[in-house]
């Protein structure tokens, strides 16, 4: 059975992630939506590169094909490649939140810190949590 919204021959792990941004977005997605949503801003133009590739990989025609389908996302086959570059990108991003937790801590050694600086302490040791969990995958 042919599956078009599944990995296509040739396409990067990376865009094809993106592609799922895209495709989980619903009937009324777009490409910018979909952008939106990857960078986690709304006062952003789209990329042109995102534009590119979506016509490249057919990224409507696909989504389309999905809707008929009736898909679920539960259902998309990420392969063991994507699953590992999602654990890698996952502990890049743990790594990331450790050091600037550090920054943090070493400025509270020279005095108090602020409300805001507080405020983005309890932001990063929230998203910490949330991404040790992917970054240590159960299999």
């Amino acid at each position: 059975m042919d599956r078009p919204w599944d990995r296509q021959v040739g396409e990067r792990t990376e865009w094809y992630l993106r592609f799922l941004t895209f495709l989980k977005l619903g009937p009324s997605r777009s490409v910018e939506r979909a952008y939106r949503v990857w960078v986690g801003r709304e006062d952003v133009p789209v990329d042109p590169a995102w534009e590119e590739m979506a016509r490249i990989w057919r990224w409507e025609e696909r989504a389309r094909a999905w809707d008929e389908a009736g898909g679920d996302l539960a259902e998309v086959d990420l392969d063991e490649g994507i699953s590992q570059t999602l654990v890698t990108q996952a502990r890049k991003l743990v790594a990331l939140i450790q050091q600037e937790i550090g920054r943090l801590l070493e400025r509270a050694s020279w005095g108090p810190l602020s409300d805001e600086e507080i405020e983005r302490m309890a932001r990063l040791v929230r998203l910490l949590a949330a991404t040790r969990d992917i970054a240590a995958p159960r299999f």
